[in-house]
C-alpha cells in the first residue's frame, strides 16, 4: 500500500511541478500582471480582435482587412476547440491509466509528456496567430492599436 501510495505522490508532484512550466514568466500587463498562462495568451488573442474589430473606424481598416481578420478569429477559434479537445482527452486517458492497479508509471508518463507538449503547441500557436493579426495591419494601424490598449 505504501509502494502504491509513494507512486501516487510522486506522480502527483510530478504533474504539479510540470504545471509550473506551463507559465512564463511575463512583465505585467493589463490583462492579469506576472504570469503568462495558456488561457491568457488565448483572451489577449481575441482581446485584440475585438479591439480591432471595434475601432476599425478609427484603425481605418479596409473592408479586406476585416474580411481577414473575422476569418483569422475563426480559424483560431475552431483550431483551439480542437486542441483543447485533444489536450482533455489526454487527461482522460491519464487518469484512467492511474486507476489501475497497479499502472505503469512510464505509459502515464508518455501521456503527460504529449499533454504538455500539446499546451506547448497551443501556446506557440496563439503567439503566431497574434503576429500573422499584426501583419493583417499596417504599420500605422499596429501603432494606432498599441496607443488604444
Amino acid at each position: 500500500m505504501s509502494r502504491k501510495l509513494s507512486v501516487v505522490l510522486l506522480l502527483g508532484a510530478v504533474l504539479v511541478f510540470s504545471a509550473g512550466f506551463a507559465q512564463a514568466d511575463m512583465p505585467g500587463d493589463k490583462y492579469g500582471g506576472g504570469k503568462m498562462s495558456y488561457d491568457k495568451l488565448e483572451m489577449v488573442f481575441f482581446k485584440s480582435i475585438h479591439l480591432v474589430l471595434e475601432k476599425r473606424a478609427e484603425l481605418n481598416l479596409s473592408a479586406e482587412q476585416v474580411t481577414q481578420v473575422k476569418a483569422l478569429a475563426a480559424e483560431v477559434k475552431k483550431s483551439l476547440i480542437r486542441r483543447d479537445a485533444d489536450i482533455e482527452t489526454l487527461d482522460v486517458e491519464i487518469k484512467t491509466l492511474m486507476w489501475e492497479t497497479p499502472f505503469d508509471v512510464s505509459d502515464v508518463n508518455k501521456f503527460v509528456a504529449q499533454k504538455y507538449d500539446l499546451k506547448k503547441d497551443k501556446a506557440r500557436y496563439l503567439v503566431t496567430s497574434h503576429d500573422r493579426l499584426n501583419k493583417i495591419l499596417t504599420s500605422k494601424q499596429v501603432s494606432m492599436l498599441a496607443d488604444m490598449k
